[in-house]
């Protein structure tokens, strides 16, 4: 395998343990957060509504990076996403971890969670790829891969990454 792969070269090489990592993130989650409050809406979390880039799973983005080498200049950031207001109730921006480089580049694994509408799986993933599709990749396995620099996705996706 190539040492230095282009972010789209590491998801592709890489996309079955990213999609078990996060699937295994997803249940750590709604298991969490089940025994602090057993009402608690996991709607977000099922896997019959939403693909996993669709589910608010950022901090995955930790068990992701903890696991694999990420690709060349890209670290783990813990950051914001500005979603005007459109995702995040009355605030405007939202506490995300994405995969970021110092030339203003993202890879975001799940992004689609900022993509209002869709009742069906997939439905978000699709929309973003609508709106980007030169900066949006849907895998076999419906892990959908934002990457891009911070100026293009804000353009074509209006979700602004503030590292």
């Amino acid at each position: 395998m190539p040492e230095r792969l282009s972010p789209q070269e590491w998801v592709k090489v890489n996309e079955q343990e990213i999609h078990t990592l996060l699937l295994g993130f997803s249940v750590l989650l709604v298991g969490l957060l089940r025994t602090r409050n057993p009402d608690s809406n996991t709607l977000f979390f099922d896997l019959q509504r939403r693909s996993l880039s669709e589910m608010p799973l950022c901090q995955g983005h930790r068990v992701v990076a903890g696991k694999l080498k990420l690709p060349q200049g890209y670290t783990i950031t813990r950051g914001f996403v500005d979603t005007q207001g459109e995702i995040c109730g009355n605030r405007s921006e939202c506490l995300h971890y994405f995969f970021a480089n110092n030339q203003g580049e993202v890879l975001d694994l799940t992004a689609a969670q900022f993509v209002r509408g869709g009742k069906e799986k997939g439905d978000r993933s699709e929309k973003l790829k609508q709106l980007a599709p030169n900066l949006v990749e849907i895998h076999p396995s419906g892990l959908t891969v934002l990457h891009g620099s911070i100026d293009e996705i804000a353009k074509e996706t209006k979700i602004v990454y503030l590292a």
